[in-house]
């Protein structure tokens, strides 16, 4: 019997809720057809505040950099360029920050760090020590301002201590090397000239013979094995930076409101302006 009684209570629940919401709706239908010019005079003030927010908005820009890097982590990047995005707004201190003129940092809207793709943050996103690509998105007033952006945002990131104190530990360590594969190569190159000078046939029953452990094509294999990777190491002392550019600023792409969207949310708001006007001027009377 109680549940019944619940069932009923819940019906008529229902039912006083569907009256409610289409009652409401004939009140909007009614109330616009008998106040049309005052509806009408909302939705084009509505459309005209619309039409002048869309005028006079400033157009924005967006564009990203693309960042590998080697010595940090991704989650060392994020708080790198998250200092960053703190300071958003803030035109003096970010432009303390990136040694900028003030007056080119007026220009940039915002600065945000992104992982390279969704996919990639996906997978690794409960690794806390992945090394992978990074971008840097920004928003900017004036395309113009995004090639010096770049180069403050280089360096930047190069410039921090924790980078540059493993840098030079690496640099150093890198040359040894090299000075110390410099010096096997030539003495490689020394023990080459020794054993291609001293190979003789067997019959003379001189010299180092071809089939003896001193096997000149094993020594000429070594000296080029050393060579590859001095070359390489070399290679890396080259580009021992904390962080290189992939990909620069493309010039921006701009991210101006819609027209049509301006005069139409303008004109939306306008009508919703009227039925309140129209429902307090009836209270009223």
């Amino acid at each position: 019997m109680d549940n019944t009684k619940e069932e009923i209570d819940l019906i008529s629940i229902l039912i006083g809720i569907k009256n409610g919401i289409a009652g409401f709706f004939k009140w909007v239908y009614n109330a616009t057809l008998q106040n049309l010019f005052v509806v009408i005079l909302f939705s084009l003030i509505g459309a005209s505040i619309g039409f002048s927010v869309f005028s006079v908005k400033k157009p924005i820009f967006i564009s990203e950099l693309t960042i590998s890097h080697i010595r940090f982590t991704n989650d060392q990047c994020f708080e790198l360029i998250n200092n960053l995005t703190k300071l958003n707004g803030n035109d003096k201190l970010l432009s303390e920050m990136l040694k900028m003129d003030i007056s080119l940092i007026q220009k940039v809207k915002s600065i945000t760090y992104l992982p390279l793709s969704a996919r990639t943050n996906k997978l690794y996103t409960d690794s806390a020590s992945y090394v992978f690509p990074f971008k840097v998105s920004a928003e900017v007033y004036d395309p113009s301002v995004l090639d010096s952006l770049q180069s403050k945002i280089m360096n930047y990131l190069e410039s921090n201590e924790y980078g540059i104190k493993r840098k030079q530990i690496d640099k150093v360590g890198i040359q040894k090397y090299i000075d110390k594969l410099a010096k096997e190569i030539n003495d490689v190159d020394s023990l080459k000239k020794i054993v291609n000078q001293s190979i003789l046939h067997k019959n003379t029953g001189n010299g180092i013979m071809i089939d003896e452990p001193i096997d000149p094509v094993k020594i000429t294999q070594k000296g080029v094995e050393l060579f590859d990777t001095q070359l390489k190491l070399e290679k890396q002392l080259a580009i021992n930076e904390s962080f290189e550019l992939m990909m620069g600023f493309n010039g921006g792409v701009q991210l101006t409101a819609d027209l049509t969207l301006s005069i139409a949310s303008g004109v939306l708001y306008g009508y919703l302006f009227s039925l309140i006007f129209i429902f307090l001027r009836r209270k009223k009377a």
